[in-house]
């Protein structure tokens, strides 16, 4: 009787090399922010005439002149400005019309407020009234200020990111996102107080600018291993 093979079955081995799993990147993410303050470099000397009539055409014509004489006047020493806010109005007592009202401004604008504050109290004693001294900051100040702030939140950044990265062990791969944010620095208010605005005498009037801050935040997204 012949004999069967003897079928050994295969022993198949299958291997596999499993790379270790790599972590995702950690990131963080923070703020930084730069400022610095600075002298303002503008600014704006607000006038208003009122005038007062019994219609309303009689109060144009005061303001027309009045506004017209003093335009003319700063034309000649070349100083900027722009007329404002011009309205006429009623004015009632006791529920009966008396007359009628009107104001109109008009603003100087400069780089140093000595000559426009001068010119100011001069018109004060022709009718006009100060309404207010603003200071603020040109563009091109603002930006140069911007740019070296920048630049200093950038470091700060770095100096952030590596101080993290090395007290959790791990190291700054690079900056995944960076935004920046630098809001208009606000003008300072000077602002006469009312009751100074219609003295007898005129002085001329005072004011310091200070100083205004101009600030940078970059808002960043560090990857780190």
């Amino acid at each position: 009787m012949p004999r069967k093979p003897l079928l050994i079955p295969a022993l198949l081995c299958l291997s596999a090399t499993f790379a270790p799993a790599q972590a995702d990147p950690t990131l963080l993410s923070f703020t930084e922010r730069a400022q610095k303050s600075v002298t303002p470099d503008t600014v704006d000397v607000q006038l208003r005439y009122e005038a007062r009539g019994r219609d309303p055409a009689s109060v144009q014509l005061q303001l027309n002149e009045n506004i017209g004489r003093l335009s003319k006047e700063l034309h000649k020493q070349g100083i900027a400005h722009a007329t404002g806010a011009y309205s006429v109005y009623p004015e009632y007592q006791q529920d009966r019309r008396t007359g009628w009202i009107g104001s109109q401004q008009i603003t100087l604008t400069g780089r140093e407020s000595a000559p426009l504050l001068e010119i100011a109290g001069q018109w004060q004693e022709k009718g006009f009234i100060l309404g207010g001294v603003n200071f603020g900051i040109s563009p091109a100040l603002r930006q140069s200020v911007r740019r070296e702030l920048i630049g200093e939140a950038v470091k700060a950044i770095n100096e952030t990111a590596g101080t993290t990265a090395r007290a959790l062990g791990m190291q700054v791969k690079g900056i995944a996102r960076l935004s920046l944010d630098a809001p208009l620095a606000p003008q300072h208010v000077m602002a006469p107080a009312a009751g100074a605005l219609r003295a007898p005498a005129f002085a001329t009037p005072v004011a310091e600018p200070g100083t205004l801050d101009v600030d940078v935040s970059l808002q960043a997204e560090v990857l780190m291993e």
